[in-house]
C-alpha cells in the first residue's frame, strides 16, 4: 500500500514513507504508531518472563477491575542469572516498562519520556534496565540481553500502521 520501510538506527526505529499519510490522515498514523508501541511493549514483556527463583511470571489484566497483576507459575528449572528471556526475580523490569503515545509526555521512576507528535516511545524506567539491555556494568559478564530491541524485531510495525491506514487513505 504505502511501501513503508522500517529501519533501526541505534535505539530509534525510523519509518520511511509516512509523509503522504501524515498529511492526509494524521490521526490514523498516530493510532498506528500507538498500536505498534503497545505490541512492542507486549513482546518486550515476553523477553522479561524467564523462570526465576520463584518461577515464571506473567503480567495479566483483571477482566473485572482492569488492573494489572502478576501471575506466578511454579518453576521446573529456573533460568540462571544472566539467562534469556531475562529471569524474573522481583518483577520490577516488567512493572517499569511502558510507552508514550504520539504527543504524550510521561514521567516514570523520575525519568521523563516525551514523544513528538509523530513519535511513540517504548521504554523501561527500571534503574537497571539499560544495564541488562546493553550488558554493561553488573551485567557485563552476561552480555547484552536486548529485550526491547528484540521485541522491535518481532513486531510488524509497517503492517500495523498500513492496516490502520487501510480504508482511510484516499
Amino acid at each position: 500500500m504505502l511501501n513503508l520501510q522500517v529501519t533501526i538506527i541505534g535505539d530509534k526505529v525510523v519509518i520511511a514513507g509516512l509523509e503522504k499519510a501524515m498529511k492526509e490522515v494524521p490521526v490514523a498514523v498516530r493510532e498506528g504508531l500507538e498500536e505498534a508501541a503497545r505490541a512492542i511493549l507486549q513482546e518486550a514483556d515476553k523477553n522479561l518472563s524467564g523462570a526465576g527463583s520463584k518461577g515464571t511470571s506473567e503480567w495479566r489484566t483483571s477482566k473485572k477491575s482492569g488492573k494489572k497483576y502478576m501471575k506466578w507459575t511454579k518453576r521446573k528449572e529456573p533460568i540462571p542469572a544472566g539467562g534469556y528471556p531475562v529471569p524474573v526475580r522481583t518483577g520490577h523490569l516488567q512493572k517499569w516498562g511502558n510507552y508514550a503515545k504520539p504527543g504524550e509526555s510521561k514521567t516514570s521512576n523520575g525519568i521523563t519520556f516525551k514523544a513528538g507528535s509523530n513519535e511513540a516511545i517504548v521504554y523501561n524506567a527500571a534503574e537497571y534496565a539499560r544495564v541488562i539491555h546493553e550488558g554493561k556494568g553488573s551485567s557485563a559478564k552476561y552480555g547484552p540481553r536486548p529485550f526491547i530491541t528484540d521485541a522491535v524485531g518481532k513486531v510488524d510495525i509497517a503492517g500495523i500502521i498500513e492496516k490502520k491506514l487501510a480504508g482511510v487513505m484516499p
